[in-house]
């Protein structure tokens, strides 16, 4: 039996660049047959929280989780233990508060340490060892989080959501930047949910033909009932997707549902409009222009509501001549400009490329299709940018078989 260790870090930057992709899988596999999967609390709880309130956001996180119906695994809070992070064949959750105990970086909100086999799909299964610790030691736990002026106060469910999502075998993805799986944690409390993709990905990994609704109003307010086709497993089931915000639409430090960015037009970020990263004018909206937010060597380019320098660009608006006081219409996406679904990093669009140039469809926040003329937003400009922080770390022990 030869080993070998693997160590991945994924590290969150205060300000993501574009991001691209879907849901991935990391190497963790678990046998549906093991199901439910049991995991303790470390009963030493965290400075900030009591137990009991560590408790009822553990179970809240495997809530979330387990009401994937077309994954054949599911999380069981199985108590309390004495017992800390370690190797073993109990799965623990563990805030660690002592920093000769914190191997992971400070700034890692959470690690997963996890022992997996090379050859999962054995007639045994040998199923992996994953613990979650948790840094008590450079952040502050508070339910709810802080905001944008608090970025060391952290929602302890919106992490747990996340860092489970690693347990179940999903890696960051890379699509919408308000996903669970997105790599960078959002100071509000929109990563406690789950994302279209973040759903896709798990019912990927763990398949079993059964939707979570028919039609939009099985779904929750602000989610709609969309189709995953899933071309391995040769069908498709119905999925709620969470609606965030497109170009245009209103963001704030207390929510930054946004698909992408937000712009924040006040110091105190109270307000702000969605945005996106960009190469050029043609990713963005038609009377929108991609803008340079830092310096010619460090280039940050956004999508800003100003008019491109040579005159909107990509929509041929439909204006009526007989109305002297007719305003542009909101034009439409070509067929080709596919909206990207929440990625499964977010980790969230099924392995597709994210368009930056997706808009809303017509009556969604921004308004949708081509925003032109009296029909786009303004914000004051300068307007300051502030996006993420980091959450986590993923450590994997890889036992492989084979001649030593």
């Amino acid at each position: 039996m030869r080993h070998a260790l693997t160590i991945a870090v994924a590290l969150l930057a205060l300000a993501l660049g574009p991001v691209a992709g879907a849901w991935e899988h990391n190497a963790v596999l678990w046998n549906p047959e093991s199901s439910p999967i049991p995991v303790y609390l470390h009963n030493a709880g965290v400075d900030a929280l009591t137990v009991e309130e560590l408790e009822a956001v553990v179970e809240a996180s495997f809530a979330t989780w387990n009401e994937v119906p077309c994954a054949s695994v599911a999380l069981e809070y199985a108590g309390r233990t004495e017992m800390s992070v370690v190797t073993d064949d109990t799965q623990v959750l563990e805030w660690i508060e002592d920093s000769d105990r914190w191997f992971y970086g400070s700034m890692a909100a959470g690690a997963n340490i996890a022992f997996v086999y090379d050859d999962p799909a054995t007639p045994e299964h040998e199923d992996p060892q994953v613990d979650i610790a948790f840094n008590g030691v450079n952040f502050t736990w508070v339910v709810g989080g802080g905001d944008l002026r608090q970025m060391t106060t952290l929602d302890p469910q919106a992490v747990l959501t996340h860092e489970l999502g690693h347990f179940l075998g999903l890696a960051h993805s890379r699509g919408s930047n308000a996903a669970t799986m997105a790599p960078a944690y959002v100071p509000d409390t929109s990563q406690a949910s789950l994302s279209f993709d973040d759903k896709a990905g798990m019912c990927e990994k763990y398949w079993v033909e059964a939707s979570e609704c028919e039609q939009d109003s099985d779904c929750p307010d602000g989610s709609a009932c969309e189709t995953w086709e899933s071309t391995e497993h040769g069908a498709s089931v119905k999925l709620c997707a969470e609606h965030h915000g497109v170009f245009g639409d209103p963001c704030s430090g207390a929510d930054l549902n946004c698909e992408s960015i937000c712009l924040f037009s006040r110091p105190d970020f109270s307000e702000g409009t969605c945005s996106a990263h960009c190469e050029t004018d043609d990713d963005c909206p038609c009377d929108w222009s991609c803008r340079n937010l830092q310096t010619a060597d460090n280039p940050f380019l956004v999508c800003r509501d100003t008019p491109p320098d040579g005159g909107g660009h990509g929509c041929e608006p439909d204006i009526d001549a007989g109305d002297a006081d007719a305003e542009t219409d909101v034009g439409q996406p070509d067929a080709s400009d596919d909206a990207s679904v929440p990625d499964a990093q977010p980790d969230a669009v099924a392995d597709g490329e994210f368009d930056t140039g997706a808009v809303a469809p017509p009556g969604a926040g921004g308004g949708g299709g081509c925003l032109c003329a009296a029909t786009s937003p303004r914000t004051p400009a300068p307007l300051p940018l502030v996006l993420f922080s980091l959450l986590g770390v993923l450590v994997l022990w890889r036992r492989r078989t084979g001649d030593d």
